[in-house]
């Protein structure tokens, strides 16, 4: 290992060409404290600064992606979390909702029963059946507006108007 700081060079090919083995060198001088021509030589490997500078870039930008990819799997993960919170915080107002639905099928059917009587059970199963899907569709969007909004202003200010619209 060299960290001499000289002006030029003070070991060159020469000093390393009739060693046995293999030689690793380290130069850290700046400017070099040995010549570049030794790595000519098969038995010497000679790394310097500008190795080990790139070598810490590799590293640091290998550290970049990995923490990139773990920032991209936390964000995921916080995410999903949050659509679940805002979810649950929709649930009351959605199963309000959809109660409200259900009992006004459940009274107009019950208001309306005499003129379902000339059907047979299962016709008046199939017209309740048809009411009640109906009546489901048209209460699809306001739930999924009301999921994907809670937590949030706007969520506020639509459970308030579910509330006053269907008086719940």
């Amino acid at each position: 290992m060299s960290a001499l700081e000289v002006s030029s060079p003070v070991l060159s090919r020469e000093h390393f060409k009739e060693r046995d083995g293999d030689v690793l060198i380290v130069d850290l001088g700046m400017p070099r404290a040995v010549a570049s021509d030794v790595n000519e030589l098969a038995t010497v490997r000679r790394i310097d600064i500008s190795d080990l500078r790139g070598r810490v870039e590799q590293a640091l930008g290998d550290r970049r992606e990995a923490t990139d990819a773990a920032q991209a799997i936390v964000d995921e993960d916080v995410e999903r979390f949050l659509n679940e919170q805002r979810a649950r915080g929709a649930a009351v107002i959605v199963r309000e909702l959809r109660e409200h639905f259900d009992d006004v099928v459940t009274t107009e059917v019950a208001r309306r029963a005499h003129d379902l009587d000339e059907l047979t059970d299962e016709q008046r199963e199939s017209v309740v059946s048809l009411i009640r899907s109906v009546v489901a569709k048209i209460a699809h969007r306001p739930t999924v507006a009301l999921k994907e909004a809670a937590g949030t202003d706007q969520g506020t200010r639509l459970s308030e108007a579910t509330r006053n619209l269907f008086d719940l």
